[in-house]
């Protein structure tokens, strides 16, 4: 809908869609839930890509798909299965990356296209996959919150409890910075990279 002239537009007429996510700059959708257009005798569960001027989504993965978004540092959407998978899809439709262990929504990039998420339930801690390398966990205890430093993105900070760390690329070498007192249950860099 455009909020100005108040005239709406209908994407797609399907049925059963649980959420959708957009990137803004291209207009393409992707969504999740059931297509039952393509093959009415065949609904099928996955996530659905509608480019910028289609009215015909395609399915893109055929996971069984909680939710949706579109993570603009890394230009693609992000798709996360009740299982707890998280995959990355571009916007061509080609899986970006997938990732099998609960990320807990916190997933990122920094500016070279490493990724870094970080979980606190089930299994916890916090991974780091570098572009073209298989993902290493560099720490083991409930983690929440990474953040990549803004201009280079070669320096790494997330908490674990009321513990702040950073960790340097490429190695990750750990170093404890601070204790809050409490649980940090939200942080941002600011003027440049001072946290």
């Amino acid at each position: 809908m455009n909020i100005l002239n108040q005239k709406s537009v209908v994407l797609y007429a399907g049925e059963c869609i649980q959420n959708a996510a957009l990137d803004p700059q291209s207009g393409s959708v992707l969504f999740a839930g059931v297509d039952t257009i393509a093959d009415p005798g065949m609904a099928q569960k996955g996530a659905f890509l509608l480019p910028a001027g289609q009215n015909t989504p395609r399915r893109v993965y055929e996971g069984d798909i909680s939710r949706v978004s579109w993570l603009d540092t890394g230009q693609v959407f992000v798709a996360q299965t009740y299982d707890g998978e998280t995959v990355g899809i571009r916007l061509d439709g080609s899986l970006a990356f997938n990732i099998k262990s609960p990320t807990d929504g916190s997933l990122t990039f920094n500016p070279q296209g490493a990724i870094v998420w970080s979980s606190a339930i089930k299994q916890t801690g916090v991974w780091v996959q570098l572009p073209g390398q298989a993902a290493q966990q560099i720490f083991d205890q409930p983690s929440s919150y990474p953040r990549w430093s803004p201009t280079q993105g070669e320096l790494l900070l997330f908490t674990s409890g009321a513990d702040l760390y950073a960790a340097r690329a490429p190695d990750f070498q750990l170093v404890k910075m601070d204790s809050t007192g409490a649980d940090v249950y939200d942080m941002a860099w600011v003027q440049g990279n001072t946290p």
